[in-house]
C-alpha cells in the first residue's frame, strides 16, 4: 500500500535514495502495489505514465477507486465519474491490476440497491473488489451479488472489521491494514505478528485451489515496517524471501510474485 515512505530509506531503500527514484527501487523487489492517490483523485497522465514506465514488465499496479464515486456520491449517479476515473487508470495499462471500492464505514447494507446496480454497470475488461467498513454488509445476499458478478470481496485485517476470507471471484484481494492509532512508527517492526500472518497464509493457501491468483496488500500500519511483514508472509507460504533495494543493487528484477507492501 504506497511506496513513497522517507521512513523507509535505510531499512528498506538504500540510503541517500530520492523519492523519485523510491518506485523503481521498490519494483526489483515487489511486483505489485496498491496506489492509495487515486483515491483522492483521478492520476494526471503525466503521473500515470511515470509509474507505468518506471516499473518493469510484469509490474501491476492494484488502485483504490476514486472516493467521490463511494464517499461522496455512496454509489448513486456515478457512471460519469466511474468514466473519468477509468480513462485515467487505464494509462497504467497494461499494468492495471484489480481496482478497490473501499467503502466508508458509515455507508450500511441501506445503499444495496445502489450498489447493485453499480456493480450491473460495472464495464467488462477490469478486475474488481471491494471492501466494506460496516458490518451490516456480511450477509448472503451481499456475497451472492459479488459472487455472480465476479468481484472480489476484500479480506481485511482491521480491528474494527470482522476477519473474513470468502472468495467471490476468480482472485482473492486481501488488505491487511492494522490499526493507525496504536502504529506511531512506519520504519520499524513495532508489533509482533507472526502468528496473524502465520492464519493468513494458511487461509489464503486453503482458498488458492478455488481462484487463480492471489493480491496481499500489507500497510505500515499492521506491524510498524510493511516490507517485514511481507518477508513474513513469503517465509509462511514457504518463499525466499524478498531481497530489499538497500541489500542489492537498484537495478535487479522482481524476484518474486506474490504480495506488495506499504
Amino acid at each position: 500500500m504506497g511506496f513513497s515512505y522517507k521512513e523507509w530509506v535505510g531499512p528498506f531503500y538504500a540510503p541517500g535514495t530520492a523519492a523519485n527514484q523510491m518506485l523503481g527501487r521498490y519494483s526489483t523487489a515487489f511486483d505489485t502495489v496498491e496506489l492509495d492517490t487515486t483515491f483522492y483523485a483521478p492520476p494526471r497522465a503525466a503521473f500515470a505514465d511515470k509509474w507505468r514506465n518506471e516499473t518493469p514488465d510484469g509490474f501491476t499496479f492494484a488502485a483504490k477507486v476514486w472516493q467521490r464515486i463511494t464517499h461522496e456520491l455512496r454509489f448513486r449517479d456515478v457512471q460519469e465519474d466511474l468514466a473519468l476515473y477509468l480513462n485515467a487508470v487505464d494509462r497504467l495499462r497494461p499494468k492495471l491490476g484489480p481496482l478497490l471500492f473501499q467503502c466508508p464505514p458509515d455507508l450500511t447494507v441501506d445503499a444495496l440497491p445502489e450498489f447493485s446496480a453499480l456493480v450491473a454497470a460495472l464495464p467488462a475488461g477490469y478486475r474488481w473488489a471491494v471492501e466494506f467498513r460496516h458490518r451490516s454488509w456480511f450477509i448472503p445476499e451481499v456475497r451472492d451479488l459479488l459472487t455472480e458478478a465476479n468481484v472480489a470481496l476484500a479480506g481485511v485485517d482491521h480491528n474494527d472489521l470482522p476477519r473474513y476470507l470468502t472468495p467471490t471471484a476468480d482472485f482473492l484481494y486481501v488488505r491487511l491494514l492494522g490499526n493507525r492509532s496504536r502504529i506511531t512508527s512506519i520504519g520499524k517492526v513495532v508489533k509482533d505478528r507472526a502468528e496473524d500472518v502465520q492464519r493468513w497464509a494458511a487461509e489464503i493457501q486453503e482458498a488458492l485451489p478455488s481462484v487463480d491468483d492471489a493480491w496481499v496488500l500489507v500497510n505500515n500500519h499492521y506491524s510498524g515496517f510493511s516490507p517485514h511483514t511481507v518477508a513474513l508472509l513469503y517465509e509462511a507460504l514457504g518463499l525466499a524471501p524478498p531481497r530489499f533495494p538497500a541489500e542489492a543493487p537498484p537495478d535487479l528484477g522482481p524476484l518474486f510474485r506474490s504480495a506488495g507492501a506499504g
